[in-house]
């Protein structure tokens, strides 16, 4: 299982890039302080680690797809101490 940021995660690192720079480019304390509730967000969305990761399984329902055909896919997850949004993409063959 890989970790992946969520886009949001990238758009808030970016802004929180972006602030601070201005930040030392204006002389400007007050941006630095906008950017602390993003950081914070940021931090809340790092990766559980793998002490976290009670245990994960993918089933299907047996059958072999091909292209076109639908399926059914189940994920199970359990974490012991996940705290905020917990996504899970599997990497499906093309």
């Amino acid at each position: 299982m890989t970790f992946r940021p969520s886009p949001l995660a990238y758009a808030l690192a970016v802004l929180v890039a972006w602030l601070a720079c201005l930040a030392i480019a204006f002389d400007r304390a007050e941006l630095l302080f906008i950017a602390v509730p993003l950081v914070l967000r940021l931090a809340q969305s790092l990766p559980p680690a793998d002490a976290d990761i009670g245990s994960f399984a993918l089933a299907s329902d047996g059958v072999a797809p091909s292209e076109g055909d639908a399926f059914t896919l189940t994920i199970d997850a359990r974490l012991t101490a996940a705290t905020g949004l917990v996504q899970v993409l599997p990497a499906l063959p093309g």
